[in-house]
């Protein structure tokens, strides 16, 4: 009767272990930063629809008014609906409202400093639209 090798392997040898823990590190090491740079880019929708929104709300307040409206809460609110950006608008010119080059005003939506999902976003942390639709940065849109 042989009995052989009384130690039988049913498991996993700490060098296999070791091998799938190194495996899962890289990719997480990929994969984290992938997914915090789409989800910063998903987040700028928040800034560019509020920016969108003022636009079409200055042209309502010149139309009512006839001038562009100079405080962000007479066209929708200091802050995008997430809360991710906080917005801002101003007139180009105060007496005949437009600019040389056709810039009647400009809405901006800068990162909020109580949020910490944009903070990282290098390059569009502040984001403007203006009444002749140029949007700055354009990359950012």
């Amino acid at each position: 009767m042989n009995q052989g090798n009384k130690y039988v392997n049913n498991g996993f040898s700490l060098i296999e272990l070791m091998v799938v823990v190194a495996i899962l590190g890289i990719i997480m090491g990929i994969a984290v930063p992938s997914y915090s740079k789409y989800v910063k880019s998903s987040n700028r929708t928040d800034a560019t629809i509020a920016l969108e929104s003022i636009r079409g709300f200055q042209t309502k307040f010149k139309f009512v008014n006839n001038v562009y409206a100079s405080n962000v809460s007479d066209v929708g609110g200091s802050d995008t609906e997430h809360g991710y950006y906080v917005l801002s608008v101003s007139t180009a010119k105060a007496d005949t409202g437009c600019s040389d080059d056709g810039v009647c005003f400009i809405a901006t939506a800068s990162v909020n400093p109580a949020s910490d999902s944009q903070s990282g976003d290098v390059g569009c942390t502040t984001m403007t639209i203006e009444s002749n639709g140029r949007k700055l940065p354009e990359d950012c849109f």
